[in-house]
């Protein structure tokens, strides 16, 4: 049986957190900037949830409140 910590990190697909960053950069307006923003950020929070529940010793969930 295999145990937790076999398991490998999610990977950040690299194509779209560059196209990503890329809008980021050639916003026209500040709420622009605040949406998109929030998508990478959304995205981000995503993956280090997915990270922080491969632990399984910890019983603890993760809250996205700790990025901040």
């Amino acid at each position: 049986m295999a145990d937790s910590t076999s398991k490998s990190a999610p990977k950040i697909n690299e194509e779209t957190a560059e196209r990503q960053l890329n809008e980021l950069i050639n916003v026209d307006s500040h709420d622009e900037y605040e949406n998109r923003l929030s998508r990478i950020s959304s995205a981000l929070a995503n993956w280090m949830k997915s990270v922080f529940n491969m632990d399984t010793t910890t019983k603890e969930e993760f809250d996205p409140v700790w990025l901040s």
